[in-house]
């Protein structure tokens, strides 16, 4: 973002075609390796750290990653039974089940 545009608001339909516009973006190895390295040893506060527990978009809350835990632990169910029985993907339970992305923080 330029300085020129820095603290510039923009109208909800501005930014609805942003988001239209990235939808789909396919980066690069090199791209996703600079991203996730950018993003690793970072500290968060508490309140950074709630704030993605609790994210609005998250179709999994804390109690649902407890749940698919332990059903996938202790009562042995599949991943792709999970997947289906929350709606969401096989590799979304993945990263559940084996505390990757968001989900560590759980």
């Amino acid at each position: 973002m330029s300085i020129g545009q820095k603290g510039r608001k923009f109208s909800e339909e501005h930014k609805q075609k942003i988001s239209n516009s990235n939808k789909g973006r396919v980066f690069s190895e090199e791209t996703k390796n600079k991203i996730g390295n950018s993003n690793k040893g970072k500290i968060r506060s508490e309140e950074t750290k709630n704030n993605i527990r609790n994210a609005a978009h998250r179709k999994l809350t804390s109690e649902d990653v407890i749940q698919i835990r332990y059903k996938y632990r202790i009562a042995k169910i599949k991943q792709k039974d999970l997947a289906e029985e929350y709606f969401v993907s096989v590799s979304t339970i993945k990263d559940v089940v084996g505390f990757k992305r968001a989900y560590k923080l759980m």
